[in-house]
């Protein structure tokens, strides 16, 4: 093991995965998206601690209420740091971005999918804050689908107001 550790070798694991080997003497980065799901698998995972210490860095902004959640769960004290770091989207070249969603428009023509919706949405506040951009919103004024968008974009930005300063 010490060999091994010596080398910065990484062992990569699914959070969700209960099924993995405790392993006291190594420290985890644990690099997740702040949904509902993985935050439960993370507070799950403090209670029962299988690593020395954590960091966990989120791939975009993490509410409050889920912070002082993961707070409650680390009775271990194992969390050793706690950051957001704007990487919720595949950056594919310098002028292309993907959120690897898939038919994003519900049963109707002009109807998200709420799922989907919550994603992009996500997506472009993630996108935004990395490139540092406050950004004027425009969109097609019979768009259902493009003001839905933009005003939960706008909400966020109202919301996370101090991430978007200069």
């Amino acid at each position: 093991q010490s060999a091994i550790g010596q080398e910065e070798v990484y062992l990569i694991e699914r959070i969700d995965v209960t099924s993995r080997e405790a392993m006291p003497h190594l420290n985890a980065i644990v690099f997740i998206r702040p949904t509902e799901a993985s935050i439960e698998a993370l507070i799950a995972e403090l209670r029962a601690p299988k690593y020395k210490k954590y960091d966990l860095y989120f791939s975009n902004c993490l509410r409050k209420v889920a912070l002082q959640r993961i707070a409650e769960a680390d009775e271990h004290e194992v969390v050793n740091e706690v950051q957001e770091y704007f990487a919720d989207y595949l950056a594919i070249n310098p002028h292309l971005f993907s959120f690897n969603v898939v038919g994003c428009i519900g049963d109707r023509i002009n109807i998200w999918r709420r799922d989907n919706l919550d994603r992009v949405h996500q997506g472009l506040i993630a996108l935004l804050l990395s490139l540092r951009k406050r950004p004027a919103i425009r969109y097609q004024a019979a768009s259902e689908l493009c003001l839905q968008l933009a005003q939960d974009v706008q909400r966020s930005m109202a919301t996370e107001a101090e991430l978007f300063q200069g």
